[in-house]
């Protein structure tokens, strides 16, 4: 579903507003918990429940805990950062234009994926 949204965004023009652009960036986000993060936590649970030792069970979550944790942590970057635009959209509805830019926009996803 969150190929879909990405590209119905990137396909079809009249989409492509900033508020569409963070949904396709959450998307994106959303996509790499789905495809990366949760199989990776299963299996590490799966591995913990098949009797594997406590220290062979740190070892796992060391090596894989920021695999696991930085698209988690990315996913509610950029649901802050869309609650602040429509904050922005709603409070400084005349000025939306001159405050919300997409380089602006832009450099604030960047950040966010930093």
């Amino acid at each position: 579903m969150n190929v879909l949204v990405i590209v119905a965004i990137k396909t079809r023009r009249r989409l492509q507003s900033t508020y569409n652009m963070l949904l396709a960036c959450l998307a994106g986000t959303d996509l790499a918990v789905g495809v990366v993060s949760q199989p990776l936590f299963i299996a590490q649970e799966i591995y913990f429940l098949s009797g594997a030792s406590l220290v062979h069970y740190c070892y796992f979550l060391k090596h894989i805990f920021y695999v696991i944790f930085i698209p988690c942590l990315e996913s509610l970057l950029i649901l802050v950062v869309m609650s602040i635009e429509r904050y922005i959209a709603m409070k400084y509805s005349l000025k939306y234009a001159n405050i919300v830019t997409t380089p602006r926009l832009i450099g604030v996803v960047i950040c966010s994926w930093l």
